[in-house]
């Protein structure tokens, strides 16, 4: 299976606005919210010229999305 690159960041107006932590999952071109992370692969810190300006990084195979209980959680390997 090809691995395809991700990446993370903390959405800081989304988490205000849902009074809990928010993240974002850019995977396949869409991006994907949720509020707490499993990241198997390793990952690196990328400073980019547009916000988000700092993000992490890496390798994956597949992005599993489970909901539970009005959570998110993404699961990533």
């Amino acid at each position: 299976m090809k691995k395809r690159r991700f990446w993370f960041h903390y959405h800081k107006q989304e988490s205000s606005r849902q009074s809990r932590n928010v993240l974002t999952i850019h995977w396949k071109n869409k991006c994907n919210m949720v509020n707490s992370i499993i990241c198997e692969p390793p990952t690196e810190t990328h400073n980019r010229k547009e916000q988000p300006r700092c993000i992490l990084r890496g390798w994956a195979n597949t992005i599993e999305f489970i909901e539970k209980d009005g959570e998110t959680l993404g699961v990533i390997k």
